[in-house]
């Protein structure tokens, strides 16, 4: 398949999602190969995401309780 937008083919993203974008992201967040400020704007980025798809709360998710993450 041929993605006209891009160039390239679409069949290359075939294996891309949520999840494995998620699951890559928390792993990279998890390593010791950032500098800190780095670090710090992925969670950052990461509490974005998770304010993004939880369409429930429109606080931030640093106000967040206990219960709101469960």
């Amino acid at each position: 398949m041929s993605n006209p937008a891009n160039g390239g083919s679409s069949a290359a993203f075939s294996n891309v999602n949520y999840s494995t974008i998620v699951s890559a992201f928390m792993a990279l967040l998890d390593s010791k190969c950032m500098e800190k400020d780095l670090h710090i704007t992925g969670l950052t980025l990461l509490r974005k995401i998770v304010e993004v798809e939880n369409k429930d709360l429109v606080t931030p998710a640093a106000d967040w309780g206990a219960e709101d993450w469960g």
